[in-house]
């Protein structure tokens, strides 16, 4: 979670999975399209009992990159790094649900179990560096990180229950990339 308010008990790290496509219209800029598959878990108390949050969100999302290294040094004939900023906007489908040790499932008056089943949709902005690192022309090996901003607060659902603030409106991301570039031995974008 990348909400600068909010108070996570014991976050889980969970493994998310993606796709891009980017296009660079100059060695500068470039437009690219993403979809990520985000799942979250944290653990806390609810009252006596340990609780686990967990939910899954699918976010697809278009950005512009700017490659900082070929807008500093552009007569560079090979770049063994490549860092490159973001900037864009999506949309997240996301659902959460609340266990408790006992294996029952947790909802509060704000949250019933059926509305926690239904996926909600909502706008973010996002934006994001990425450093890379040439292994050939062709091909790259990266650590991207993103930071995404929703547009409606308490996207993860912790505020249904005491493990965490109702501030969580932002995603943070730190995903590892390998990046093909296609025909990049005859084009330096």
């Amino acid at each position: 979670d990348g909400d600068f308010n909010s108070e996570m008990q014991h976050p889980v790290w969970v493994p998310s999975v993606g796709l891009g496509l980017s296009y660079s219209f100059t060695p500068n800029v470039g437009l690219g399209i993403e979809y990520l598959y985000d799942r979250y878990r944290v653990t806390g108390k609810q009252g006596h009992a340990d609780a686990l949050l967990h939910g899954q969100m699918h976010k697809v999302d278009a950005y512009l990159s700017w490659d900082l290294m070929a807008q500093f040094f552009p007569k560079a004939e090979r770049k063994i790094l490549s860092i490159q900023t973001l900037l864009g906007g999506g949309a997240g489908i996301h659902k959460y649900d609340l266990a408790y040790d006992d294996n029952t499932r947790g909802h509060t008056l704000e949250a019933t179990p059926i509305a926690m089943d239904k996926f909600k949709t909502c706008p973010f902005l996002m934006g994001g560096v990425n450093f890379e690192f040439n292994l050939s022309r062709g091909v790259s090996l990266g650590v991207r990180g993103e930071y995404s901003y929703f547009m409606r607060d308490d996207i993860d659902g912790r505020g249904t229950a005491a493990l965490a603030s109702k501030n969580n409106d932002g995603i943070f991301d730190v995903t590892l990339n390998l990046r093909y570039k296609i025909d990049a031995v005859h084009k330096t974008h």
